[in-house]
């Protein structure tokens, strides 16, 4: 797994829970060599575009996540986001504020789960 696929922007997915879910099975598959790269790779996922429930149930309990200083502080400008009302028109000013860059609130180009219809 690079940061290169972590990073892109039309990366097909459903939802950012399956960029997390990625990154960190890919790194515990082999943790000894991968744990140091967990950090850098992660600044590269949108947790803010993670549902609240899940920051707080999955990534605040899990131990490979949490043992890591600068993936908390992503988990707290996350939870952060969520708190400070990021429907708003201010959304991008939240952001800005907790330190975030602004591409981690655009929801990344998905097509999966997309349909088209052809014929009469």
């Amino acid at each position: 797994m690079t940061r290169t696929i972590v990073f892109s922007p039309s990366l097909n997915i459903t939802c950012e829970t399956e960029v997390f879910e990625a990154v960190l099975m890919w790194v515990k598959s082999d943790l000894e060599t991968r744990s140091e790269q967990l950090y850098p790779i992660m600044r590269d996922v949108r947790l803010a575009m993670i549902p609240k429930h899940y920051l707080i149930s999955t990534l605040e309990t899990d131990p490979v996540f949490k043992a890591d200083a600068g993936c908390r502080e992503l988990l707290n400008q996350a939870k952060s986001y969520h708190l400070m009302d990021p429907g708003s028109s201010s959304g991008m000013n939240v952001a800005v504020a907790l330190g975030m860059s602004p591409d981690k609130i655009v929801p990344r180009h998905a097509t999966a789960g997309l349909h088209r219809f052809i014929g009469n």
